[in-house]
């Protein structure tokens, strides 16, 4: 009995604090807003771009490794990315103040894709994998109130959301009242 009452408990703290989240809604980051204003809007062809370290290999240790396409690259070379509708370029940038180089690949892509539950947005093109970057890339459109932008926040539950979370969270073997 203690266990149940103890698990009810958990349970009835945990959708009251996701219920109170939910209200006061997602705390705004500045600095995600920040950056989240310069990134092209999801869906609207506008290339996403971003800077990763390169995958080397010990043996090679001057050229950039796709593992997606499983070739070798030199400093200013380019490829499409098999798989997917993204392109990549091996670049040498500086890594500290003494000039020393290190390998980075700059990677172009379509940027963010709506799932399908998402409700709001409808693909106007689907992605078309015969096709190079970045003509491959699907476009899609949102209904008017709805900021594809928030494609790139980070999810925030609904307080229902929460609630079956919650109980999901309880444990199976509770004993029955």
């Amino acid at each position: 009995m203690k266990t149940l009452v103890c698990s009810i408990g958990i349970t009835l703290v945990a959708v009251g604090l996701s219920a109170l989240v939910s209200a006061q809604g997602p705390a705004a980051d500045p600095k995600l807003e920040e950056v989240i204003a310069k990134l092209p809007t999801p869906g609207s062809g506008q290339v996403f771009v971003r800077t990763i370290p390169a995958d080397v290999l010990r043996d090679y240790p001057g050229r950039c490794f796709s593992y997606n396409n499983y070739e070798f690259y030199n400093v200013n070379d380019t490829w499409n990315i098999n798989g997917v509708c993204a392109m990549a370029e091996c670049m040498a940038l500086p890594i500290n103040q003494d000039g020393q180089l290190g390998l980075f690949e700059q990677v172009f892509d379509c940027g963010p894709s709506v799932v399908k539950t998402v409700k709001e947005c409808t693909y106007t093109r689907e992605a078309d994998l015969t096709k190079k970057f970045p003509d491959c890339c699907p476009t899609f459109t949102c209904t008017d109130g709805f900021d594809a932008r928030d494609l790139l926040r980070p999810a925030v539950r609904s307080a229902g959301e929460g609630a079956a979370a919650a109980a999901a969270e309880q444990p199976a073997d509770a004993p029955a009242q």
